[in-house]
């Protein structure tokens, strides 16, 4: 077992109850930033290694009331300070008269799975406003190209009018309004479009 204790990838931990390591595999070392197990021997995981004592209460609780806990994802601190993204399956160890002991598990560093996720959120979100803004385009120039075709009307038949209407007619001046109003809600489609 001593092979694959200081082989394995992942981080097997033993831990009383006060959050003291009893037991951590060499992964375990360089995942925290520890260069022996002396170091590791003097920390205790509640104050040293939890983002804060409230997340390691939860855990407790978690754990004693379920006996095991499977794929449960914390935020760790390592001895630098820096934090990383944490996924332990644990269970508790028993003496003969059934009164808990310890606590073993393995812990896998998920700090590159969680950034990945947080990356495919972000693109998906960036996806959904592209797919919205594209949505928005289609329905404007729909609408703007079916304006174009009511305004093509209003724009060129009072150049017809006008034609036939004496320079002094009263009628006149509220045919060019139109015109006028209607050449400006072609530039609006315009801009539209």
């Amino acid at each position: 077992y001593r092979g694959i204790l200081e082989n394995m990838e992942d981080v097997y931990y033993r831990l009383d109850l006060k959050g003291n390591v009893l037991l951590l595999s060499p992964s375990g070392l360089h995942m925290f930033g520890f260069s022996e197990m002396e170091e590791v021997q003097n920390i205790n995981i509640e104050n040293d290694i939890y983002q804060g004592p409230e997340s390691r209460k939860v855990f407790l609780q978690k754990l004693m009331a379920e006996g095991r806990i499977k794929n449960y994802e914390l935020v760790l601190k390592r001895k630098d300070g820096s934090f990383l993204n944490g996924e332990t399956s644990a269970s508790l160890i028993y003496d003969d008269n059934g009164k808990v002991l310890a606590i073993e598990g393995i812990l896998r560093d998920i700090t590159e799975r969680k950034k990945a996720e947080e990356e495919k959120r972000r693109l998906e979100e960036r996806l959904q406003r592209a797919q919205k803004m594209e949505a928005l385009g289609t329905l404007a120039g729909g609408v703007a190209h079916d304006l174009n075709n009511v305004l093509s009307g209003i724009v060129s038949y009072p150049d017809l009018l006008l034609l036939d209407i004496p320079v002094d007619s009263p009628l006149r001046k509220p045919i060019l309004t139109m015109q006028m109003s209607g050449k400006k809600a072609a530039a609006i489609v315009e801009d539209l479009l």
